[in-house]
């Protein structure tokens, strides 16, 4: 008859899945009594008998000057860094081509997102047509997989949305309260109280005002923006702004008042 035999403690681990601070330790020996250059051999010798010569000669390569493994470490990051780089227009499109997606439908969703990210008026009675015909194009070939919410909310609700908001649609996004992200962090790291979390958040707000004050915020210098014109569709699902009007009207009063004041002055003389 046979006994199972109880294993007491901690499962054993392979090397390779033990912990940083596990594999310091147990190599700690043998790193206090070897040479560097004697671990580096033995290294290369078993990289190359366990069938990775390539491993083995950039290991002699990175090791024969000081200044080497810098020149290889900044050689690997750059081309991490080129083939992360952002994809043109014509790639990315290229891409879904190949992948069997439909061109027209892409141009379609593309010129959704202008009109709802353009910060400009939008003729919903326009918009609310264009949508519905993307919907239906999307049916027709791609029936067989259900719209996600997002693109149902932005092509069957978005234009009661756009008709029932204060402003326009793109004024309305969250950019500006991301992009405070980072001062919110600044701000309580370097700017604000610890010992209370009402104290904290309460310097938080006040920074946050005073860098916001319409005053201070005149004062600095907008930076430019690299704009491209909308297309054609999207031109012709937007209502003229007003804002120009206005702000036309504006310098035409403040010409006129300024007449009036140099007028009355000279009137004085």
């Amino acid at each position: 008859m046979t006994t199972a035999t109880t294993v007491f403690g901690r499962p054993q681990k392979s090397f390779g899945d033990s912990s940083e601070r596990s594999k310091r330790r147990k190599t700690q020996g043998l790193r206090e009594t070897v040479d560097t250059e004697e671990l580096t051999f033995a290294t290369q010798m078993k990289l190359r008998a366990c069938g990775k010569p390539d491993a083995s000669k950039v290991l002699k390569e990175i090791t024969k000057s000081p200044k080497r493994a810098t020149k290889y470490r900044k050689a690997y990051s750059s081309s991490l860094q080129e083939k992360r780089g952002q994809l043109s227009p014509l790639q990315a499109l290229s891409m879904f081509v190949d992948a069997g997606m439909n061109v027209e439908l892409i141009y379609r969703f593309r010129v959704i997102l202008e009109v709802i990210s353009s910060g400009h008026t939008v003729d919903t009675l326009k918009f609310a047509a264009y949508t519905m015909d993307t919907a239906k194009l999307y049916v027709q070939l791609y029936s067989w997989h259900p719209m996600t919410p997002t693109m149902h909310k932005i092509l069957i609700h978005g234009p009661t949305v756009i008709e029932n908001a204060l402003l326009p649609i793109g004024q309305l996004s969250e950019e500006a309260a991301e992009a405070r992200n980072k001062h919110f962090r600044s701000y309580r790291q370097n700017y604000a109280r610890k010992f209370s979390r009402e104290s904290c958040n309460l310097d938080i707000i006040n920074r946050l005002l005073l860098s916001s004050d319409p005053l201070l915020t005149s004062m600095r210098p907008t930076p430019r923006k690299r704009t491209k014109p909308f297309l054609k569709e999207t031109t012709e699902m937007l209502l003229p702004s007003l804002f120009t009007i206005s702000a036309d009207r504006n310098e035409d009063d403040e010409s006129a008042s300024e007449a009036e004041e140099s007028s009355d002055e000279e009137s004085w003389e």
